[in-house]
């Protein structure tokens, strides 16, 4: 039985090396721009703004503006709305010819997107009294009248200094032709990765065991394994310390345009994601510390685990915040019980020769309730994602989202015949079909980490 489990998660981990995305995707895309790429303006327009698709982080982000020559032109600051989803930037007065608008912002969720794209000026730049490009596009967004007014100071330095440590004189631009990549979600989006990719779902895989792990611990008698349960609370307990560190560490470099360590201070203390990071990695230090001395304690140790796992995910980016992030922790945790219980159960197998114990009767009952409350709190946070329901079948997201909702079913099927099984005390069954729960479990573990990563935003 266990090296048909040992075929199983190999045969998981082959596919995933077959088909792990190289590049995840933008989680929050430009919805707009003014003035728009590649337009061709009669007056010079005084501002750049734009607008995302999602919250953007309050650090970390810029606009620059260059001539064709590569000269970056200005000094101002550019400054986000209290909505924190709209940019704007001050120019000084252009003249005619071509300028190139580079930009880079950390999306709520922790997802670095960076990108450019040009514009011409026709004639002078001195307004023809239309106020309008050729185009019948004006200088100013609309909507953007009162940017200025609720817009607030990014904090960050942008002197005439650029990221690479050059001056303004010999900065240039990127890609300095009129055709850079126009509006879409397909601007740069600089975490990816296979071996990102795998971190990411061995540190998710590792929380929700930990997690659960305790929560066993405190609701049930596993006294006939306690030193096995011991052991393997020492070792989740390091490799999540490890992961907390060398995955979030991984992940927050990519979100530093340049790389100091004031940048990266800023980063950690000022933004969603790094305070996330620095509070998975405190509590990881702690859980050496605290942990099984108080059922209180460990309650609220698993509380704030979770909701820090939640504050660095898809919820951060959906508004209103208080649903996005209640639902993510009650579907973690719900996932969670059912993750370290499937395993827990076949520890004690291994110990007590059979399936059929206490323990079982009791991860039955939990489990299915644990299945119900990831369907109801996974379809709430779906309808709360996706901006319309034709995006499950035609995004990446949603039709891997289908593909998770298939599986789930199979595990409810799955979980009816189990407690058949149990009522019948049939431990040949039960064991059969607790295999196939557990490739169930690393299978739909696969999917969360292409959720992840793919974007509900399009």
């Amino acid at each position: 039985m266990i090296n048909r489990i040992r075929v199983y998660f190999l045969l998981f981990i082959g596919v995933f090396l077959v088909i792990a995305p190289s590049n995840t995707f933008a989680h929050t895309s430009l919805s707009s721009a003014t003035p728009s790429p590649n337009s061709e303006l009669t007056e010079a327009p005084n501002e750049i703004v734009l607008e995302f698709s999602s919250n953007l982080e309050n650090s970390q982000y810029y606009i620059k503006i260059y001539n064709s020559s590569g000269k970056k032109i200005g000094t101002n600051k550019a400054t986000l709305s209290e909505d924190s989803k709209v940019l704007l930037l001050e120019i000084p007065d252009l003249e005619g010819g071509t300028y190139f608008v580079e930009y880079y912002v950390i999306s709520a969720d922790g997802h670095p997107i960076s990108d450019r794209y040009g514009f011409t000026i026709k004639g002078n730049g001195h307004a023809d009294g239309n106020g309008k490009s050729e185009s019948g596009q004006s200088g100013e967004t609309s909507g953007s009248a009162n940017q200025e007014d609720t817009a607030k100071d990014s904090g960050r330095d942008q002197s005439d200094t650029n990221e690479n440590g050059g001056s303004e004189q010999s900065e240039t631009a990127k890609g300095s032709n009129l055709n850079p990549s126009p509006v879409s979600a397909s601007s740069e989006h600089q975490h990816g990765g296979m071996l990102y990719w795998a971190m990411q779902m061995v540190y998710y895989l590792v929380l929700l065991i930990l997690t659960g792990w305790l929560f066993w611990g405190n609701v049930s008698d596993l006294s006939a394994i306690k030193r096995r349960y011991t052991s393997w609370l020492k070792r989740l307990k390091m490799i999540f310390l490890f992961m907390a560190a060398g995955y979030g560490f991984t992940r927050l470099l990519p979100l530093l345009s340049d790389i100091s360590l004031s940048n990266l201070t800023d980063l950690i203390l000022n933004t969603t994601v790094g305070n996330a990071w620095l509070s998975s990695l405190i509590l990881s230090i702690l859980s050496f510390v605290i942990l099984r001395k108080r059922k209180w304690i460990d309650g609220t140790w698993i509380f704030l685990v979770l909701i820090t796992e939640a504050f660095s995910g898809h919820a951060a980016a959906f508004r209103p915040l208080w649903y996005s992030i209640t639902f993510d922790v009650i579907h973690l945790a719900a996932a969670a019980v059912w993750v370290s219980g499937l395993i827990l159960l076949f520890i004690i197998k291994k110990e007590k020769g059979t399936f059929l114990t206490p323990f079982t009767n009791r991860f039955s009952n939990y489990a299915f309730f644990s299945i119900i409350i990831l369907s109801i709190t996974g379809s709430l946070l779906a309808l709360r994602y996706l901006s319309d329901l034709n995006d499950l079948f035609t995004t990446a997201w949603g039709m891997v989202l289908l593909l998770k909702i298939a599986l789930v079913f199979i595990v409810v099927l799955t979980g009816y015949s189990l407690r058949k099984a149990i009522k019948k005390k049939n431990d040949g069954a039960f064991s059969k079909k607790i295999e196939w729960d557990f490739a169930l479990m690393f299978a739909i573990i696969f999917l969360v980490g292409m959720l992840t990563s793919f974007s509900p935003v399009q």
